[in-house]
């Protein structure tokens, strides 16, 4: 088998907690015009000459050692006719219950729901080879050779470990004796672990938990009011979001007391990198965790700048840094599958995840194609009951989804909350009520079948 590289620390955490839960994501592209068959087909064979860790699979070499192996397979694609304009919603829901073989190429699939004038790209990968803005670049390249397949189209080399491209990186600093005695106390604590699993109860899986998804929109008019304001609020859109969010959860549960809330965000590494990597499809994200006592007086814009100051004090080089080390001195033992899932429950367990692709900077019309939405990352950590809201600005608007376990909220319940936070961000930059403005996309109350189509390599 022919080797690319090892992974490196953080894919291999993702690699291992894939066994206990399944670690990929889709993003979603709503296209405007009509796309050939045969036009998807060869854009995607074009895609994977591009982008190498789009024709992997993960191996073990000889040291036990996780590896990306070439092993070149046709991404697959499956074909739903479009009979809804929120059907894209259940095939992503579908996506994510449907997990990879990390052990057999390629590590990316294709949802294509579509009709003759308007279509939804669903891309889902692995976790393990791709984060939410590789995804966007395959989106950008796929239009492009969707609508000018002459054009030359870069091959790019083997993307490196996101650990290799931080600044001053370097996992040598400890001593022989540092090592050692780390080594020895993370030994004992997989130990001890392994011997509780043994004698404990086998818990269900949270994977047996089905999500369901909602989407929505804010039109310019609202987006740009809501930027002014938190600049004049010295905070950032994330922030208002996220605090919009933990309010509403808040505010479901009812509880008169004051609640603390942790709320998960990913980190894009890639303006701290030492090497160029933007075009690239790898897996560049840390998370930052903020913790919050929410009240219910509590004032939208306080939140948010909580949010923003904790998550400042953790983008740091230094501190990144530091979250990369740790992740590399725990895979240095090898340790197993559940001790890693542990280790990210306890340290990075969260309420609320929102994971925000910021403001794209894509072009939205490719010939006789436009790129009208990007929705998501859909995406899913593996915590009971976790709402996660994934968020992507292309052009004027802000696009968003709303990912819940079906087993805590009900339809009704996820509504609300949803309309809940968008009240409080509304309200919250003085929007004058009764202004168009918030698009709202629900589903229709009774969900069609999902479509039987089946993935197929060949359009």
């Amino acid at each position: 088998m022919k080797i690319i590289r090892r992974l490196g620390a953080t894919e291999r955490a993702i690699w291992l907690r894939d066994r206990i839960y399944p670690m990929h994501f889709s993003l979603t592209a709503q296209i405007i015009g009509e796309i050939a068959p045969e036009s998807l087909q060869f854009a995607l064979a074009r895609l994977q000459e591009r982008h190498p860790l789009l024709r992997v699979r993960i191996a073990l070499d000889s040291a036990k050692h996780p590896c990306f192996v070439e092993d070149y397979a046709p991404i697959p694609v499956r074909i739903v006719d479009r009979q809804a304009s929120n059907q894209w919603e259940r095939e992503v829901e579908a996506e994510l219950a449907m997990p990879f073989r990390s052990n057999a190429a390629p590590l990316m699939r294709v949802v294509w729901v579509r009709s003759a004038t308007i279509s939804e790209l669903i891309i889902t990968c692995d976790h393990a080879i791709a984060d939410g803005l590789s995804a966007v670049n395959l989106i950008q390249d796929l239009l492009q050779s969707l609508t000018n397949p002459d054009a030359a189209l870069e091959q790019l080399s083997v993307p490196p470990a996101q650990e290799k491209l931080l600044p001053d990186w370097d996992r040598r600093r400890e001593s022989f004796y540092q090592k050692l005695r780390r080594r020895s106390l993370l030994w004992l604590v997989g130990a001890l672990y392994s011997i509780k699993q043994l004698i404990s109860q086998p818990n269900s899986s949270p994977f047996s938990h089905r999500h369901r998804l909602h989407s929505g929109a804010l039109s310019a008019e609202i987006l740009t009011a809501l930027k002014r304001q938190c600049r004049e609020e010295k905070t950032t859109v994330h922030g208002a979001i996220c605090a919009a969010f933990l309010l509403a959860i808040a505010n479901q549960k009812g509880e008169n007391q004051p609640q603390a809330l942790k709320c998960l965000s990913p980190i894009n590494l890639r303006p701290y990198f030492t090497g160029n990597v933007a075009n690239d499809c790898g897996l560049y994200i840390l998370t930052g965790l903020t913790i919050h006592a929410i009240s219910a007086e509590m004032n939208l814009w306080e939140l948010a700048r909580s949010l923003k100051s904790q998550l400042m004090a953790q983008m740091t080089v230094d501190s990144l840094r530091e979250k990369a080390v740790k992740c590399d001195r725990l895979m240095s033992v090898n340790p197993s599958p559940q001790m890693v899932q542990q280790a990210f429950v306890k340290h990075q367990g969260y309420d609320l995840m929102v994971t925000n692709l910021g403001q794209l900077n894509l072009s939205q019309q490719f010939a006789n194609l436009r790129l009208q939405a990007i929705y998501g990352p859909g995406v899913l950590g593996g915590i009971e009951s976790e709402t996660v809201v994934g968020v992507a600005s292309l052009g004027e608007q802000l696009f968003f989804t709303l990912l819940y376990p079906e087993s805590t909220l009900s339809f009704p319940e996820t509504e609300m909350l949803s309309q809940r936070a968008i009240q409080l961000l509304v309200r919250a930059i003085g929007f004058e009520r009764g202004k168009s403005g918030f698009n709202r996309i629900l589903p229709a109350s009774t969900v069609g079948k999902m479509s039987k189509g089946s993935y197929t390599s060949q359009l």
